[in-house]
């Protein structure tokens, strides 16, 4: 326990990150659970400051949904059309999939044929399930992972109609409360979410809209270190008070032919000797990790008011897993901070290269008044580049994430690059203008003599 608490102490003082939660279990023995530096308001984290969870919500909800299995209320390999019947997608063989291959996300619905931003711009299971009519299957049903919120919201509707609940009470009936999680719940929509995003670097405040929160079994769910540490240890256990041990185990268990993705679990091979289970969450301002190792027992958590490129939370999760497991751990790297520097450089430079752009856009056009006009553009090229890309940004984002991207939601998990690559994009602008209008002013006056 001196070892954990050293190791959150180090953490704390390498992160940068204004506050954070941590939970570590051994078993059923809670070793830490407690928070360092500060939440949204300037209040210390402590062991009970409420934290939403985002995607580890679905852990949550795939012990729900074994539990009504177990009692016959749902069937995890009949086809999800016969269990719920205003589930239905335009693809044909949406009518195979099951809520088995909907939990280890093997249902062939993927972010881009399922609309993802429509889906998670849905604010309950239920409209959620509404806009998976227009959409198509990427693969067969158990043919293949591919990770979307939108398996889990189906999953969340089908608990509804089968527990005749809504699925905040589901959750708190069927795990919160079982299990003492007194101070667990699914979001109301009501909350908001205030914390920082890193920009270059600078933590800047942000709170977001309740419009854009979520309630479902995808990532609904807010709970704290005291809590979690109730959580570990029945998933380290024996599945008691919830599940039997076996259905416990099968939870575990990938559904992929990769072994990936289990249920509500992520296969992590890197973290030990042996393959442990874990997961990430992200969800506006707010970042979390959660690992399990059902040999050794350990479970650990961490979850913040922040969110920036760097996957702080899961790292900070191994490094103290590590230290759970009595292995050296070496000191925590400060990748963020030199990621958002290295960035915050080349936004400098970037906007001094545009006013120089700007400043010496005459001379430049005069040195260039006589050049063949294909020379000229070639010149002008990057300064159309840099706007192009800065313009596009939102569908490149697109094309690598496989969904819609908005400038809301860039300026949080990508906000340094984002940034880089508006004031490039601005500096760009303001040059492309300058020297073009130069150009026609030495064209204007040369027509005129």
């Amino acid at each position: 326990m001196a070892a954990i608490a050293a190791q959150v102490d180090a953490e704390a003082a390498h992160s940068g990150l204004p506050g954070f939660a941590v939970t570590v279990t051994r078993g059923t023995s809670l070793l830490c659970a407690g928070g360092r530096g500060v939440d949204h308001a300037g209040a210390p984290m402590t062991a009970t400051t409420p934290l939403s969870l985002a995607s580890l919500s679905k852990s949550f909800t795939a012990v729900a949904a074994v539990r009504l299995a177990a009692r016959g209320e749902i069937a995890l390999d009949r086809p999800v059309v016969a269990q719920l019947a205003e589930f239905d997608t335009a693809d044909p063989r949406g009518a195979l999939i099951t809520p088995r291959h909907l939990l280890t996300q093997t249902s062939g619905l993927t972010d881009a044929t399922a609309h993802a931003e429509a889906i998670d711009n849905a604010w309950d299971p239920a409209g959620a399930v509404a806009r998976l009519h227009s959409a198509t299957l990427a693969a067969g049903p158990g043919a293949r992972f591919a990770y979307t919120n939108a398996n889990y919201e189906v999953i969340a509707r089908l608990l509804e109609v089968a527990g005749g609940a809504p699925f905040a009470e589901i959750l708190r009936r069927e795990v919160f409360a079982p299990l003492g999680m007194v101070d667990t719940r699914v979001g109301a929509r009501t909350d908001t979410q205030p914390g920082a995003v890193s920009v270059l670097g600078v933590w800047a405040p942000r709170t977001w809209p309740a419009s854009l929160l979520s309630s479902g079994g995808a990532a609904g769910v807010v709970s704290t270190a005291r809590d979690m540490g109730r959580w570990f240890g029945f998933q380290n256990g024996d599945g008691a008070p919830l599940l039997s041990a076996r259905d416990l185990t099968s939870m575990h268990v990938p559904g992929d032919p990769r072994r990936t993705y289990a249920m509500g679990w992520i296969v992590d091979d890197a973290t030990a000797d042996h393959p442990v289970l874990g997961h990430t969450g992200s969800m506006l301002t707010r970042s979390s990790a959660q690992i399990i190792d059902p040999r050794t027992g350990i479970g650990v958590a961490v979850a913040t008011e922040s969110a920036s490129m760097s996957d702080d939370t899961y790292e900070m999760a191994r490094r103290l897993y590590a230290t759970a497991a009595g292995a050296p751990v070496d000191p925590p790297p400060p990748v963020r901070q030199i990621v958002d520097g290295v960035l915050a450089g080349a936004s400098l430079l970037a906007a001094i290269l545009g006013a120089l752009g700007v400043a010496r856009a005459r001379r430049w056009s005069e040195r260039r008044a006589s050049s063949r006009r294909w020379t000229v553009v070639l010149r002008l090229l990057p300064s159309a580049a840099a706007l192009a890309v800065m313009l596009g940004l939102p569908w490149i984002g697109g094309v690598l994430f496989g969904r819609t991207l908005t400038w809301a939601v860039l300026f949080t998990f990508l906000a340094s690059v984002t940034t880089l690559v508006v004031v490039a994009g601005t500096a760009g602008a303001v040059t492309l203008v300058a020297r073009v209008a130069a150009l026609r002013r030495i064209a204007r006056l040369g027509s005129g003599s």
